[in-house]
């Protein structure tokens, strides 16, 4: 009855208990969610953004910009509506993204832990019940967790009786990729 693993593991494990659909999921790696952008530029709608870009290897760092906002996006759990709210074409990629993924059956590291989170925050009974039987969460390396990594921990800990962390704000290394040592 006890659950060792990383924290995208045990998103992986709720997201399949979830629904069962999650169980034909590919998850990409960094290198992978890249070569999906690569072989959907197109349908994406990048070309849009590559204008923006001034220098060299538009087409490379477009590519870069999109991965680094989808994945910033979700670690900092910000809302895509938020996004295309204050930038339509940026917003509109990310939403697209989003859809053609789910639609192609692929997570990334990113949105494998923002919809665990955003299925309790909605306190579906889906997702409720997926982590019914945690009773003790302990979290390890805790100062280099991302705000939705936080969240998570927030929302399972509110359905657990003890909550156990260790972190060393001297060993902090993640800041780069949205780890936040407060």
């Amino acid at each position: 009855r006890m659950y060792i693993g990383t924290i995208h593991s045990y998103c992986h494990n709720v997201l399949m208990k979830m629904d069962a659909i999650y169980r034909q999921y590919d998850v990409l790696d960094d290198n992978r969610l890249v070569l999906y952008l690569i072989s959907r530029y197109a349908q994406l709608g990048l070309r849009t953004l590559q204008r923006r870009i001034t220098s060299r290897y538009k087409y490379f760092r477009t590519i870069r910009q999109v991965v680094e906002a989808w994945k910033t996006s979700n670690d900092e759990l910000v809302d895509f509506e938020d996004i295309r709210a204050a930038d339509s074409e940026l917003g509109g990629i990310l939403v697209t993204l989003r859809n053609s993924l789910q639609r192609d059956q692929y997570l990334d590291f990113s949105m494998m832990i923002r919809e665990v989170v955003d299925g309790l925050r909605r306190n579906e009974d889906t997702a409720v019940e997926a982590i019914g039987l945690l009773c003790h969460l302990m979290v390890d390396e805790y100062q280099d967790i991302n705000p939705c990594q936080e969240e998570l921990i927030r929302q399972m800990h509110s359905r657990s009786e003890t909550l156990f962390v260790v972190g060393d704000d001297d060993q902090s290394i993640y800041a780069w990729r949205g780890a936040d040592v407060s």
